[in-house]
């Protein structure tokens, strides 16, 4: 029971770092996290440590845990494993995804931010290739960039409008419906940039 708790709590704390809940650099109080999600201080250190292995946080002995800092040049390594991935996906979701499975993908514009549609978008598409091995792989990657995110001077030259993010999306998932897999992965290409 512990043990799930703690990878449920992990996940949570995940998603909150790619929202931009924490900043980067900022260090987490075991005892906050302890009330906050009404858990023993074992399994907020569970689940601490496994955003440690995960690339998520840093642990600092007799400090504390850090949320994690990706410099430019790690956030372009995570971009290019993304691509490979994600490539790979798209051609799993070819082959094995129903058109009312990949329409599943589109969302209403208005109620998404940019940030929580691109996040959702792509582990949304990783969940579709049916491989949970690489599913779960994407979703810590995509959270990682998402998290990097929040240092907005990476971005400045790369910021895209909504919109553009929406058709960018809206393409794959069209290139998707047609069973086109060279356009489907070069449009993923274009939606995961380098900075």
């Amino acid at each position: 029971m512990s043990e799930v708790k703690s990878n449920l709590i992990s996940e949570q704390i995940q998603r909150d770092i790619a929202a931009g809940v924490f900043d980067q650099r900022s260090f987490f109080n075991v005892a906050e996290l302890m009330e906050q999600y009404q858990a023993s201080k074992v399994t907020i250190r569970d689940a601490l440590h496994i955003l440690c292995e995960k690339g998520f946080l840093i642990s600092y002995p007799r400090r504390g845990y850090m949320v994690n800092y990706f410099s430019r040049e790690e956030v372009n390594k995570i971009q290019g494993i993304r691509r490979r991935l994600e490539s790979y996906g798209v051609q799993l979701v070819i082959a094995n995804a129903s058109d009312d499975e990949i329409r599943s993908l589109q969302t209403d514009e208005e109620v998404n931010s940019e940030s929580g549609q691109n996040v959702r978008f792509h582990i949304q598409l990783a969940k579709l290739s049916g491989n949970e091995f690489l599913s779960e792989i994407v979703s810590t990657l995509v959270y990682k960039i998402a998290a990097a995110r929040q240092e907005k001077f990476f971005w400045s030259n790369e910021e895209r409008k909504k919109n553009e993010v929406f058709d960018t999306h809206r393409q794959i998932i069209d290139a998707l419906l047609a069973r086109d897999e060279a356009r489907a992965i070069r449009e993923i290409e274009k939606d995961i940039r380098f900075i």
